[in-house]
C-alpha cells in the first residue's frame, strides 16, 4: 500500500511506502518537513530506477535484435512476429477495421 492512515484511540499511524509514523499530536512543521523529503528522496530513486530499466532494456532488445537471438529466418523480433504466426491476427485486423467503418 502506497499510503494508509490509521486512527486508534492514542494516536494516528501513517505508513508511507514502509516509512511508518505514529502522530500522538498534530504533524509539526518539522514532521511535514521530513515526510516531504523522504517523498522526494523517493522519487528521485524511482527516476534513477526506471533510467536504468529503460537502459538496460535498450541493450537487451538491441542485442536481441543484432544477433537475431531467436533465430527467426522471417523477423528478429522472433517466431511469434512471422507470416505464419501472425496470420489469423491479420485476417482478424481486416474484419474489425471493415466492420468499424475506420
Amino acid at each position: 500500500m502506497l499510503f494508509n492512515i490509521e486512527n486508534t484511540e492514542k494516536y494516528k499511524k501513517i505508513s508511507l511506502l514502509g516509512l511508518k509514523i505514529n502522530i500522538k499530536k498534530k504533524p509539526t512543521i518539522n514532521d511535514i518537513r521530513v515526510i516531504n523529503e523522504r517523498l522526494n528522496e523517493i522519487q528521485d530513486n524511482m527516476k534513477v530506477i526506471n533510467e536504468i530499466l529503460n537502459l538496460e532494456n535498450k541493450i537487451v532488445f538491441t542485442k536481441i535484435y543484432k544477433t537475431n537471438y531467436w533465430g527467426s529466418k522471417e523477423s528478429f523480433s522472433g517466431q511469434g512476429s512471422e507470416l505464419k504466426s501472425t496470420e489469423t491476427l491479420r485476417n482478424r485486423l481486416i474484419d474489425i477495421v471493415k466492420n468499424s467503418f475506420v
